[in-house]
């Protein structure tokens, strides 16, 4: 535990814009916990939470916490599944003050606490956009540097591909600039690409590649029911002849993504099961667009087979648009997710079963009244597999066509039942091992006993990358200050200096 008078000695070292909060005003907690955009199943109290607004704030923050031997953690919009971003008597590190963007020529220095929102917001007028995540809401930080995928990863690759250089607080306080995957430090610029935030150091910015802004953009949406109705095809039909098809996606253009989900929900006593998907174009190619004479022929069979025909959108509408209902819904709940990869190959093979998977579970679900998602991250392929060695992106990540991600969301503090209820189905995926057996990272939820994961350290990296980033780790955090649960490290003894 901090003391008061502790707190205000470092608030008297930092920035006029940074603030400090102390674990003994309950209330303004609170309310900065009201402000993420997740609730992570494991609520922790942190002795101090601390505003930084500049590059020093962080490395006094750091230091602060390495000469009394505290816990620091990082939070920038706590969009994590897992409460990586907090801790018991924790000092929190909160970043979204870090926010900044500079462009010059096809790179961009951006705060690390900037939101994809703020970035895609700040380039556009200069005829840029950054390859970021699924919301608007999501920060640059934890996407990044747990690897990242968004809507443009099919064309330019995942969110950790595009950096091109860091600057990085260290946990004894002080700095370092990692430039790129051959200069100074560049086993650490390797880290950040994917190997998870919160552990080899705080970054402070980023520098990122940028691209030219699309030219034409396009959003087609459906929403079809679970079981067929007559009128419309129904979830099943949709999944095997698209999303389940091998065959389809190998043709799809890489200007064309998107996510989908197969759900069950209820307003009050009504429930009801659907397939919902939300497929954009952004592209330098109007043509492809399919709002003319003009489409690719795996785009037509699929508008014509749902009866439902893109239309023009401005840009950060589909990007931000993605399930605004269901973040705010999340916001207020309990949530659970797990994830694994699905690639052409396992499509090829495995489709069946996992149409039978998602399907059938959906409908034993709807018939017994409970909640499930299954959400597909339709974001992966196209030119992601074309990126080289200097990341730690897992094969099954690189090699993959979408991220299928299984969950629900809940009331109240029913834990254990809740998801009791869902571990079955998640047992069944694992079992179809898809992927080459892994996970995306930024998107599991462990709880103890029932959702354990043991194989974590080969199902996020693979042990070759693992083994690398244990040796950064060890490197750059040698007493193991910095540590998130299942992060790169987080099973050796802690604070050893």
């Amino acid at each position: 535990m901090v003391a008061e008078e502790e707190a205000v000695a470092l608030r008297q070292r930092l920035s006029q814009n940074a603030t400090v909060i102390h674990s003994k005003d309950a209330s303004a907690l609170d309310e900065a916990n009201q402000q993420l955009l997740l609730q992570p199943l494991v609520k922790q109290t942190p002795s101090l939470l601390v505003y930084v607004a500049e590059e020093n704030d962080v490395l006094e923050v750091l230091r602060f916490c390495y000469l009394r031997r505290l816990r620091p953690v990082l939070v920038a919009t706590g969009h994590d599944w897992n409460g990586r971003s907090s801790g018991a008597g924790a000092v929190r590190i909160a970043t979204p003050r870090l926010c900044w963007v500079h462009v010059d020529g096809d790179r961009a220095r951006v705060g690390a606490g900037c939101t994809w929102g703020h970035i895609w917001k700040e380039l556009e007028p200069l005829g840029h956009i950054g390859v970021g995540g699924a919301l608007g809401t999501v920060s640059i930080g934890g996407s990044l540097q747990g690897g990242g995928h968004g809507g443009l990863s099919r064309q330019h690759g995942l969110i950790a591909d595009q950096l091109l250089a860091a600057r990085v607080a260290l946990s004894n306080g002080s700095g370092v600039v990692v430039a790129d995957a051959h200069g100074p430090h560049a086993d650490l610029f390797r880290a950040l690409r994917g190997g998870g935030g919160g552990t080899y150091g705080a970054v402070v910015e980023f520098t990122i590649r940028i691209h030219p802004f699309p030219k034409s953009y396009a959003v087609s949406s459906i929403a079809l029911p679970l079981r067929s109705n007559g009128s419309t095809p129904s979830a099943r039909d949709v999944t095997e002849r698209f999303f389940h098809n091998a065959s389809w996606w190998a043709l799809v253009p890489d200007s064309w993504a998107g996510w989908h989900e197969v759900n069950t929900d209820h307003d009050g006593e009504k429930w009801s099961g659907s397939l919902a998907a939300w497929l954009f174009h952004w592209g330098q190619d109007p043509d492809e667009a399919c709002l003319s004479s003009g489409c690719p022929a795996a785009m037509s069979e699929y508008f014509h087979f749902v009866g439902s025909w893109p239309v023009a959108a401005s840009l950060h509408m589909q990007i931000q648009a993605y399930l605004p209902r269901r973040v705010e819904a999340t916001k207020l709940k309990n949530s659970f997710i797990s994830n694994t990869f699905v690639s052409l190959t396992d499509l090829q093979d495995k489709a069946s079963n996992l149409t039978d998977l998602v399907i059938n579970s959906a409908l034993d679900a709807l018939d017994r009244k409970e909640v499930i998602h299954w959400t597909y991250n339709d974001v992966l392929g196209g030119q992601i597999p074309t990126y080289g060695p200097e990341t730690v992106i897992s094969s099954g990540f690189r090699s993959a066509i979408f991220e299928i991600c299984v969950g629900k969301e809940w009331p109240g503090s029913n834990n254990d039942q809740q998801i009791q209820q869902i571990m079955p189905v998640v047992e069944q995926l694992y079992k179809l091992r898809l992927g080459s057996d892994m996970s995306y990272y930024n998107e599991v939820t462990h709880w103890s006993g029932l959702h354990e994961i043991n194989d974590w350290r080969q199902r996020f990296w693979g042990s070759e990358n693992y083994d690398f980033l244990h040796r950064v780790k060890s490197t750059y955090d040698p007493c193991n200050i910095l540590w998130v649960d299942r992060g790169v490290g987080s099973e050796d003894p802690k604070m050893t200096c």
